[in-house]
């Protein structure tokens, strides 16, 4: 589904990634981890093309989208930032915003942009989310709170039906509480959607707890692949463990 092969990548003759490998199956919903500078951000801007390879191929669904420009990649994949309004529009209302997505995907101009006929079709799928926004559609997005945003950022992110999703700390400048909400909501809209997710974390029992495969980033490479049954198994403190075995092994 998701293909990286042999990728390549430095920062001012400092090599990140050498020869990185990485296969996601239509199922996956695979979370990241890793310390800061590991390369878990720089890895979905590579997926994204906000940045560039040095050398390597990146293919989603057999075709080679490598060196497509960023906005034809946006076409075909959805990406949810820590911060909410970078995936939406704060002077528009939320319908504004859905709508805009909608007529998007019909290929129509913005001028089309409120479509009376999708009200109730809006309407219900904000009801799923338990926000109450719903009853807030003519309310403007900059005066939503921080879960409210986020949570309206990822319904628009899987309303645009990507054929990948990329989840880059979205929960990180959340309360602890508002991050569980976002969280539950996030892996509804993904259940129900049936999209590949990558998810970058900080929180190791998140990465533990969602999806159903664990990567961990060490300085470039990927140290740790923890699938299924196995993950659904670990504890904070044994990822704790592996993550300092594998660190030592790579030092030594």
């Amino acid at each position: 589904m998701l293909t990286l092969k042999n990728i390549c990548k430095s920062f001012y003759e400092k090599k990140l990634f050498t020869n990185l490998n990485l296969t996601v199956s239509k199922n996956d919903f695979i979370t990241i981890i890793g310390s800061n500078g590991a390369g878990k951000s720089t890895l979905l801007n590579l997926i994204s093309g906000k940045l560039q390879v040095d050398s390597g191929e990146i293919r989603l669904n057999d075709d080679d989208i490598t060196y497509l420009k960023p906005y034809k990649k946006a076409k075909r994949l959805s990406r949810v930032f820590q911060n909410p309004l970078i995936g939406t529009s704060p002077s528009l209302t939320i319908i504004e915003n859905l709508s805009i997505v909608s007529t998007k995907l019909q290929g129509y101009g913005l001028r089309f942009a409120v479509n009376k006929s999708k009200i109730d079709d809006f309407k219900s799928l904000l009801k799923k989310l338990k926000l109450g926004l719903e009853n807030e559609l003519n309310t403007k997005v900059g005066l939503l709170s921080g879960g409210q945003k986020q949570a309206l950022s990822l319904l628009m992110a899987t309303l645009a039906e990507p054929e990948l999703l990329l989840l880059d700390e979205h929960t990180a400048a959340l309360d602890p509480e508002t991050s569980v909400t976002i969280l539950k909501i996030t892996d509804q809209l993904i259940k129900e959607k049936n999209i590949p997710v990558l998810m970058v974390t900080h929180n190791l029992q998140d990465a533990i707890q969602y999806g159903n495969r664990l990567l961990m980033l060490d300085k470039g490479k990927i140290v740790l692949d923890i699938k299924e049954k196995e993950k659904k198994n670990l504890k904070t403190e044994d990822l704790l463990l592996l993550f300092s075995q594998k660190s030592i092994s790579l030092i030594s």
